[in-house]
């Protein structure tokens, strides 16, 4: 814990012997106004990295890159042993055209499906289901 937090800003209750310990200090650091600033005033995280600063800049660079990149080459990588073996699967299920049926066939069963979630009405223990509208 001691790698990335602090111990000057932080109150590590595995230090001490017992929780009465750990509580006696926390009253401690909550009586004395010094104290408590001190602790205050110390940065959170040791290292770098780990700041609010270097994650946002971190993260603005994961997206630019994601967005910035040309169509070509943003793809979903599948780093996993299988993933040749699941790319050649899928491409070649793309080309079926009855697997596109049965694709359509699900997405149309799933709408459904949603269509009757949200006109579903209860009275009390019992759902009733409206006629769908033609």
């Amino acid at each position: 814990m001691s790698k990335v937090f602090n111990p000057r800003a932080i109150i590590n209750v595995q230090q001490f012997p017992s929780v009465n310990d750990a509580v006696a200090y926390v009253k401690k650091v909550d009586a004395d106004d010094t104290l408590f600033e001190q602790m205050i005033m110390e940065p959170a995280l040791i290292e770098e990295q780990y700041t609010k600063a270097n994650q946002t800049a971190m993260l603005k660079a994961f997206l630019a890159n994601i967005f910035q990149q040309p169509l070509e080459s943003a793809y979903r990588r599948n780093r996993l042993m299988w993933g040749e073996m699941y790319i050649e699967e899928r491409r070649r299920q793309a080309s079926n055209p009855i697997f596109k049926m049965q694709q359509r066939y699900h997405q149309w069963v799933w709408k459904i499906k949603v269509a009757f979630k949200k006109r579903r009405i209860d009275k009390g223990n019992q759902q009733v289901f409206p006629a769908i509208p033609t």
